[in-house]
């Protein structure tokens, strides 16, 4: 069944990843854009008006629509110092108006049943999608692009007294960002055949989810890596509709009724939905008092990957007890059993991967010298041959 409704599920990956890939720009040199939704709907605007005149004019248009969108918010953040996410902000809200503006008697409509070719196979879209992160993947690991883009989310000052200009690359990654947001719409507009009110709307939301679960710093700089978006655009697609469309959760709601059904046939008294709602709400607040303390010993002592996946998981079943208490009894135990456990399996999984990571970048490192050793030099030592104890004991510290 997972295999049967791959394509499906997958469907919608195409317009996050490519959109997010220019975010993903934005977000390496440590700004932020809520904008993507509006530049979307607004391209795909353009790209349906001019699709009777040709796809390369479509296409050119909505890139440029894009671009223009971006060097707004480029030229108020850069030349004006407004922060990133208040510029951003404001260019959502005014061409989101637009949007509705221009599509108030009735949606706007593509001419791409006009041409003998379907732009709407999978293997169009998954051509495009691949063109643009394979281009994106060349210049950001193979140039000098990728490299200024961390050194200014790692210090800005630091980046500009060391030749990079600074605004002018901040500038244009806004305008390349928008670009590529342009052509997604361009994607967006070949699957839909229109374009609502509702175009692009909530993508930037989904965008930052999607970078987020890919491991994206969000201060941007150094750790930054490529497939961070990519990895969570597949995630975000598969958590938030690849799991209804292959079944899995009409097969956990069919095994939760059973537990129930089962539950409900066992001698003495059963619990009930008010039965379950009380338990609920006792598992939330010891999860809750359990994430308080978790929380302090973080603060006092320092997270690991392991303490704050554990606070992470602690606050999902806070919340899943909260949703049973307040009256979704027999889905939320359902759910309470099931998806906490793959959480942790998952967490673990993470867990151990940032472990064996941490053991392989310091495998290899010297053994820290004893104090008291100065010049190296074994011969004129005055520890007398104890060099190896010492260090051993400093290794340990």
């Amino acid at each position: 069944r997972m295999v049967t409704h791959l394509p499906l599920a997958l469907s919608q990956v195409y317009v996050i990843m490519i959109a997010s890939m220019g975010v993903f720009f934005i977000m390496t040199m440590g700004g932020l854009d809520f904008s993507q939704g509006s530049i979307l709907g607004l391209s795909a605007i353009v790209i349906c008006v001019l699709s009777e005149y040709g796809i390369a004019i479509a296409i050119a248009g909505g890139i440029l629509t894009g671009a223009a969108i971006g060097a707004i918010n480029g030229y108020f953040y850069v030349n004006r110092k407004i922060k990133s996410f208040i510029v951003t902000i404001c260019t959502m809200f005014l061409f989101r108006g637009l949007i509705k503006y221009l599509t108030t008697n009735s949606p706007v409509l593509a001419a791409f049943y006009e041409y003998d070719y379907d732009f709407d196979c999978t293997e169009f879209k998954v051509g495009c999608t691949l063109f643009v992160v394979v281009v994106g993947f060349i210049f950001f690991s193979f140039t000098k692009f990728g490299t200024y883009l961390k050194a200014i989310g790692a210090g800005e000052k630091a980046a500009k007294f060391s030749g990079i200009r600074t605004d002018r690359i901040k500038f244009l990654v806004y305008v390349l960002s928008g670009a590529i947001t342009g052509f997604a719409a361009f994607i967006s507009a070949v699957k839909t055949g229109s374009v609502t009110s509702n175009g692009g709307n909530q993508l930037e939301t989904q965008i930052l989810i999607a970078l987020v679960l890919g491991g994206m710093p969000i201060s941007g700089g150094a750790m930054v890596r490529f497939y961070n978006f990519i990895i969570g655009s597949f995630l975000f697609v598969v958590l938030s509709s690849g799991l209804t469309m292959i079944g899995l959760i009409r097969e956990i709601l069919g095994a939760g009724t059973a537990f129930n059904v089962a539950l409900s046939e066992l001698p003495g008294p059963t619990l009930g939905a008010s039965g379950l709602s009380v338990i609920g709400l006792v598992i939330a607040v010891v999860a809750i008092v359990l994430l308080v303390l978790v929380a302090l010993q973080i603060k006092k002592k320092g997270g690991t990957p392991l303490t704050t996946l554990g606070a992470v998981a602690l606050g999902i079943v806070a919340v899943v007890g909260f949703i049973a208490f307040l009256g979704k009894a027999f889905t939320s135990m359902t759910i309470f059993i099931m998806a906490p456990g793959a959480f942790l399996v998952l967490a673990f999984l993470v867990a151990m991967m940032n472990i064996i990571r941490d053991q392989m970048e310091h495998k290899g490192t010297p053994l820290a010298k004893p104090s008291g050793c100065i010049s190296g030099d074994c011969a004129s030592c005055s520890m007398h041959g104890n060099c190896a104890d010492e260090a051993a004991k400093s290794e340990n510290q």
